[in-house]
Parts: C-alpha cells; sequence; structure tokens
C-alpha cells in the first residue's frame, strides 16, 4: 500500500519538474579551494580541514578557515535559487571517528563581497596573516570587533552570514553538507565579476581535539565530490500539494520501521 502510495504521487508529476541542471565545480577557470591555519601554514593537498580549537579566544594555531572560489562566467541563465553542497569523506564507517564532526557542532558559510578585496584570492598566495576578512591572533584584525559575536574566526562585519549547518549527530563518510537559502541566492544574483567566494568556519561544541576534513577540488579519497554550487532547476524541491502527501507516506514509514524494530 505504501509502495502504490509512493508511485501515484511520483506518476501524478507533482514534483517539480527537474531539466538540464547548471552544476558548478571549482575545478576550472577562476575556481579554486585552500584552507588557510592561524599559524600561517596555508594547506592544499586534497582536503579541507574547517576546525576550531581555540573557543571564543581565537588564538589556536590549529584554527583553519576554508576559502571557496567559483567561477560563474558559464552560467547561461540568472540564478533563481541555489546549493553550495560539500562531501564528508571520513567517518566511524572508515575506522576515522577523529576526522568528524560532532553533534552541535556548526559550520558557517559567508559570502565575500561582489568586487571586494581578496575576492578572487590567489592560493598560492593567501594566507590567514594577509586574507582581509579573518580575526584573532595572527589575522589583519585582532581582537575582533566587538560588534562581531560569533567567535569563528571571521569577520562578521566586513563579509556577511549566508547559511549555517549544525550536526544533529556524529557526521560519517560520505555525509553531505548542504547550504541553501534565500541569502544564498541573492548573494549570487548579485555578482557582476563572474566570481563567487565564500569563507567557511566551524564553530566545535563537542570535541575541539577532532579534525573533520571535507574533500577539496584536487581530493582523491572517498567519492569523491568537490566542493560544488548547484543552481536553479537542480535544487528544486516538492510542490506544496506533495508535501503534504509525502507527510502521510512519512508517517507510514516510520510506523512500519518502527514495528519491524520491535
Amino acid at each position: 500500500m505504501l509502495k502504490q502510495l509512493v508511485l501515484s504521487v511520483l506518476s501524478l508529476g507533482l514534483f517539480a519538474t527537474t531539466s538540464t541542471a547548471e552544476i558548478i565545480t571549482n575545478l576550472d577557470g577562476t575556481g579554486g579551494d585552500v584552507v588557510v591555519r592561524r599559524n600561517n601554514n596555508t594547506e592544499n593537498d586534497g582536503f579541507l580541514r574547517i576546525k576550531k580549537q581555540g573557543g571564543d579566544g581565537e588564538a589556536s594555531s590549529n584554527d583553519r578557515i576554508g576559502l571557496l572560489k567559483f567561477d560563474l562566467s558559464g552560467l547561461t541563465e540568472s540564478v533563481s535559487a541555489a546549493n553550495v553542497q560539500l562531501e564528508l569523506p571520513r567517518g566511524e564507517s572508515t575506522s576515522q571517528a577523529s576526522n568528524t564532526f560532532d553533534a552541535g557542532d556548526t559550520l558557517y558559510l559567508y559570502g565575500v563581497p561582489d568586487l571586494a578585496t581578496d575576492e578572487d584570492f590567489d592560493e598560492a598566495a593567501v594566507t590567514f596573516a594577509n586574507f582581509p576578512y579573518l580575526t584573532g591572533a595572527g589575522s589583519v584584525t585582532n581582537p575582533r570587533p566587538a560588534t562581531d559575536l560569533t567567535g569563528n574566526g571571521v569577520n562578521d562585519d566586513l563579509v556577511p552570514l549566508l547559511a549555517t549547518y549544525t550536526f544533529a549527530e556524529q557526521s560519517d563518510a560520505g555525509d553531505l553538507v548542504i547550504f541553501s537559502g534565500n541569502l544564498l541566492t541573492s548573494f549570487l544574483q548579485a555578482d557582476t565579476n563572474g566570481v563567487a567566494t565564500f569563507v567557511l568556519a566551524a564553530s566545535q561544541t563537542q570535541n575541539a581535539l577532532k579534525t573533520a576534513v571535507f574533500v577539496s577540488d584536487t581530493g582523491t579519497e572517498g567519492t569523491p565530490l568537490p566542493p560544488t554550487l548547484l543552481t536553479n532547476n537542480d535544487v528544486s524541491v516538492p510542490e506544496p500539494s506533495t508535501l503534504v502527501l509525502l507527510s502521510i507516506t512519512g508517517v507510514c514509514a516510520a510506523g512500519v520501521l518502527r514495528r519491524r524494530i520491535s
């Protein structure tokens, strides 16, 4: 019965249609990614280690912040919706639990304003010390402004916060972190030079000694899936009428699962 109901939903065509997608990875053109570390080492080795070990004091040399840059020049239509997506290649299932985020850990995605300084950063030259949007020890702004309440190493007064992602449980290999929302879409709509640059920071609340990693543009571990920007039809969602039907089927499925477990 449940299977028939789901098939009926699909056959009625109630899902928003998905046409040829415009998907951008940061492998080509002016795209790229890199991690800047508070001790001034820059990491560009196939992984994006995003870490906040220094707490609110912003002083640990192990703090790491990711910079993601996408080439938008190939887009053929204006942006009406967008997701930024990253993959975690390690976790408990690969015997690498020390490379995970814990439940309650939060990631922050900021956007460098269009045409702002270092929007088109050079991977070979950028450092924690010279990238103008970071705060705390070893940065251009130390201490951080009193108006910046996040304590994640990024200057909230200079770059807008576009989206956050909080882990509901410990991450595992193959998990995707997806940022979305109206602020992200508006940020991309404001672009005039074909470059979109994001700053990725973390606020770890459970175990700051862990070092979680994402796959970068040159990564080979896992699938892999480099940082990816999905636009328009590729981020379609079910129509409101479908959501009602899916909520019914979801309750049924959960009920079946509980009965089988018991």
